[in-house]
């Protein structure tokens, strides 16, 4: 879940291009794909996107899944 810094620890290293501060919309991102790269850029790049954006970006995929991780810890497969 990386590194938190900042007096309460409410910041990562994640940040949300639209915004300038952390992301906060998911605890964490996993992403299943072909190649680490790949599901590495993903990963980083959906932690800033609402769960229906990322139900969006995996639409149609066969060979990508993610996990995504919310603030309560619950887990959701996607696509599902």
């Amino acid at each position: 879940y990386g590194t938190r810094f900042g007096v309460h620890g409410k910041h990562h290293h994640l940040f949300d291009p639209r915004t300038g501060t952390s992301s906060d919309h998911h605890a964490g991102v996993t992403v299943l794909a072909p190649s680490a790269i790949l599901a590495d850029g993903l990963s980083t790049g959906m932690s800033a996107l609402p769960v229906d954006r990322i139900r969006g970006l995996l639409a149609g995929q066969t060979d990508i899944s993610a996990l995504i991780t919310d603030q309560k810890g619950t887990v959701l497969a996607l696509p599902s």
